[in-house]
């Protein structure tokens, strides 16, 4: 018989192995579209054959998925589709009836070892701009008199761009961002780098942010990844990263 993935209602018995397991840290939202579009089995199966590629000998693997599942009212859409799509899991790889692998997936809401305290509000509407924006005039534009850049570039000032309106950016605009996200991986990165004995972990994010928690959770020895999605994305830390132990390989 091949090998087969198998949906569980409740985990097995683990199989004996002289590996280790492996958990995944998915920032995903960081994710590529055609990624983020995935099923979440079919996204588990590829993160489980990218590992294999490089560490081979991986007992069991734990994803976490690292998002702003939580608004003040609760779960979000997202964080209640993925969370459903969750309860498919473990799946579990089989070969002539014996479970060579589990794969468990959930979303991150809590930092790993402590699992009690769910962090809620982690996805929230703020009034205003994000930021001050910068202004160029793009080439091309059909009536550069009446163009809106600058208007759009005044408005994230603070307030109308006219000097005798005393409408402010927060009256009228509004975005949503997410909290305690990467600060939450980061954390757990570190946490499980200091694991006695360590597993192997693998991040699956291109976001620079992360750069601090790989050196501190390779500090101690632990087997650190950092899955790459993004071949043209500037590798302004790979050689500190390199010289620090933490391998990069692609998604």
């Amino acid at each position: 018989m091949g090998s087969a993935i198998a949906l569980m209602g409740s985990p097995p018995i683990k199989p004996s192995s002289s590996g280790t397991d492996g958990y995944v840290l998915v920032d995903y939202d960081n994710l590529l579209p055609v990624f983020q579009n995935l099923p979440l089995a079919s996204l588990a199966q590829r993160v489980s054959g990218t590992l294999d590629r490089l560490s081979p000998g991986i007992n069991d693997v734990y994803i976490r998925l690292y998002g702003g599942w939580y608004s003040d009212l609760g779960l979000t859409n997202k964080g209640t589709r993925i969370a459903q799509e969750t309860l498919q899991f473990p799946l579990t790889t089989t070969l002539q009836g014996k479970i060579l692998r589990r794969l468990f997936c959930e979303i991150a809401s809590s930092l790993i070892d402590r699992k009690a305290d769910t962090l809620f509000s982690t996805f929230r509407k703020r009034a205003g701009f994000r930021s001050r924006l910068a202004v160029t005039l793009p080439n091309g534009c059909v009536d550069p008199p009446n163009c809106t850049v600058r208007a759009v570039s005044g408005w994230s000032s603070g307030k109308c761009p006219h000097t005798s309106c005393a409408i402010t950016t927060n009256d009228v605009f509004s975005y949503y961002e997410q909290k305690l996200v990467d600060t939450l991986l980061c954390c757990d990165l570190i946490a499980l780098g200091r694991r006695s004995p360590a597993p192997v972990i693998f991040v699956l994010s291109d976001d620079d942010d992360i750069v601090p928690a790989y050196l501190l959770a390779a500090a101690g020895g632990a087997s650190v990844f950092k899955l790459e999605m993004r071949a043209s994305v500037a590798q302004s830390y790979g050689g500190l990263l390199q010289r620090n132990n933490v391998r990069s390989g692609p998604f």
